[in-house]
């Protein structure tokens, strides 16, 4: 009995040796081919130091009987800045991949670049060579880099950004007390998913008309580039300053966040002007408790708010246009979409913060309201516009001060009665200011006003003479030629 089954085993192994053996079996003509779903992979501006997105191409072999790959590796070996992975393993070079008939095989792809200190666009190339049946194919690998000064999760004393090569933020970036950042003209300023500019000290942005400031996020490929939400926010933390002009601060979760809720803080101080803020997931300017005065200044596109001021505080905005539609981004399938939040308004003003998460002496978890005195919330000459049919509320405790006042300016308006002279002066109330394009699915935003605009000549000339500043507007045009200031923060040219 244990003979016949030991010798029933062996049949057995042996006759699964001898299926296997066929199975495995391939091709080596020359003429059975592989096929590949693309002959170039390439990478979109990726920064020096930091590791890119993983691609993926497809080996397919579309003939009757397996091929064997007698090698695949990358041509520049180990010193290539590219990284291959084929079946699960990391390597520079393979041998002996076995594609079954009708089968596919799946090569995943990444790239680092190294510092080459300079402030040039390069080309960094290498290729993916496959041997099999005597035909060699390549799949050509390129990527377009940049050098970067970096930054991963630092603080840092008084220093100034010159326009050398960009400026890349990862997991935060801290401006001590007491020190000052100073940003040049034409500085680019990349910040991670998540990450945030941090201010404990100063910041001062010095961008001009011809050399705008620019923070944005640091991936590039399709999608990412347009999408709101990519990185974090410019915090200004309480008892710090700020004066940021000529900046483009676009895809953030917040663009700038003033403050922070805590009672018993110093006001956190922001000077802004010429500067735009677009296409934020969240809202596009957020305080609590500050002072602000802004000139010249266009908050655009936000899933909630526009401009939302909590705690109250001191704010004065000139010149300033306001247009919310929604927040943009590209999802799956690479469709685009506004959404926006059913309540989000252009401008919301509150003298109080809740809910406040926070901890008591015991450690107790707690819920708390942060009330704030709005010692006044003014705009003048300026523009807030949007889908709803209000895009502009405050929220009153009925404890603390809740001063606020429009001076010529346009409101989309279903709340207030503009005939209160306490808190309205030559309102124009829900008519459409005319922009060339305030939709960013119709390409480039474009806040200029049509010849027919409502906002026209609306302006007060009293306003623009109060500030020397306003005798321009965001691009650099004259709103004294005619005598007749445009309302908000582009004049129109005949």
């Amino acid at each position: 009995m244990i003979k016949t089954l030991k010798i029933s085993f062996f049949l057995f192994a042996a006759i699964y040796f001898v299926s296997s053996c066929n199975d495995e079996s391939y091709t080596t003509s020359s003429a059975d081919r592989l096929t590949y779903s693309t002959d170039t992979i390439t990478f979109d501006t990726i920064f020096t130091r930091v590791g890119s997105v993983t691609k993926l191409f497809k080996l397919y072999n579309f003939n009757k009987k397996p091929i064997k790959i007698s090698s695949a590796y990358l041509k520049g070996g180990v010193s290539s800045n590219y990284r291959i992975s084929i079946d699960g393993e990391n390597n520079t070079e393979f041998r002996n991949l076995l594609i079954p008939s009708d089968d596919s095989l799946f090569v995943f792809v990444e790239v680092t670049l190294d510092p080459v200190n300079n402030n040039l666009p390069m080309v960094v190339e290498d290729a993916i060579v496959f041997n099999s049946n005597g035909n060699s194919d390549e799949i050509i690998l390129e990527s377009f880099g940049q050098d970067v000064h970096l930054f991963r999760g630092e603080v840092i004393e008084s220093e100034t950004w010159n326009n050398d090569k960009p400026y890349l933020i990862y997991n935060n970036l801290i401006v001590d007390e007491d020190n000052t950042l100073t940003i040049k003209p034409g500085v680019k300023v990349y910040l991670h998913y998540n990450s945030s500019l941090v201010v404990l000290g100063k910041l001062q942005v010095l961008g001009t008309f011809e050399e705008q400031v620019v923070f944005e996020g640091d991936r590039f490929d399709y999608g990412y580039d347009k999408s709101a939400g990519r990185w974090g926010t410019i915090v200004l933390m309480p008892g710090s300053e700020a004066s940021i002009q000529y900046a483009l601060i676009k895809n953030a979760t917040a663009g700038l966040q003033v403050g922070q809720p805590n009672e018993d803080e110093e006001f956190a101080r922001l000077e802004l002007i010429n500067t735009q803020i677009i296409n934020s997931s969240w809202a596009g300017l957020l305080a609590f408790g500050s002072e602000i005065n802004a000139y010249n200044c266009i908050i655009a596109d936000a899933k909630n708010h526009g401009l939302v001021l909590f705690m109250g505080g001191k704010y004065n905005f000139y010149h300033t246009t306001v247009s919310l539609n929604g927040a943009y981004s590209v999802v799956a399938n690479n469709i685009e979409t506004y959404s926006r939040s059913s309540d989000g308004l252009g401008v919301a003003l509150l003298n109080f913060y809740s809910p406040h998460y926070t901890y008591d002496e015991n450690f107790l978890f707690k819920v708390e309201t942060i009330p704030g005195d709005m010692v006044e919330a003014n705009f003048y000459n300026s523009i807030i516009y949007g889908r709803n049919k209000s895009e502009f509320d405050t929220i009153d405790n009925q404890e603390n001060l809740m001063n606020f006042y429009f001076d010529h300016c346009l409101v989309k308006n279903d709340t207030f009665n503009i005939e209160d002279s306490e808190h309205f002066n030559a309102i124009i109330e829900n008519e459409d200011p005319m922009f060339i394009n305030d939709s960013l699915l119709l390409g480039e935003l474009d806040f200029r006003l049509d010849t027919l605009s409502p906002a026209k000549d609306a302006g007060s000339f009293d306003i623009v003479n109060q500030h020397s500043i306003l005798q321009f507007d965001f691009e650099g045009k004259s709103r004294l030629a005619d005598g007749k200031p445009d309302l908000g923060a582009i004049e129109r040219e005949e």
